[in-house]
């Protein structure tokens, strides 16, 4: 079953890895034959020292210890046929950040055509970096040299002196 309901309507082709009644029992006949106290025995059973190493969709055998992807919505590995979120079951959560950035592109174009039908020139956040860092390196030149003019006019009123 895939882990996004939504998604079985959408009709995504693979199924996610769960713990299904087979995996369960075979690693509880596992556990109950190792001491409790050897942890490396206990890991060796749960497979825990060689991480996941197969492709996160159930029947995928492809290993993807070398070549495979992390999905940014379900934080699983994939190999590279079942990358894609709509492959593995993410389709909904890819399609909701697509159409968020999509929406966050279109008011940033409507903000500038706005702002160049009023006259105003654009400034887009590099603009504005990169001002505020000349404004920084000008404010820093401006007391360096009130500095340097105050250092003047104390040597000047000691040599008069």
């Amino acid at each position: 079953r895939c882990a996004n309901p939504k998604d079985e309507e959408e009709g995504t082709i693979g199924e996610r890895k769960g713990g299904g009644a087979k995996g369960s029992a075979s690693k509880k006949d596992k556990l109950e034959d190792v001491d409790a106290d050897d942890v490396d025995a206990v890991m060796k059973a749960l497979d825990l020292d060689r991480g996941v190493s197969s492709c996160g969709v159930e029947g995928c055998k492809q290993m993807i210890n070398l070549i495979g992807s992390n999905c940014r919505h379900c934080k699983l590995r994939f190999c590279v046929g079942h990358g894609m979120p709509e492959l593995h079951g993410c389709g909904k959560a890819a399609k909701e950040e697509a159409r968020a950035s999509w929406m966050l592109e279109q008011a940033q174009a409507r903000e500038e055509t706005r702002l160049r039908q009023q006259g105003r020139p654009l400034e887009t956040g590099w603009k504005q970096h990169k001002s505020a860092v000349l404004k920084n390196e000008l404010q820093k030149k401006i007391a360096a040299k009130e500095e340097e003019r105050a250092r003047k006019k104390k040597d000047e009123d000691r040599k008069k002196k």
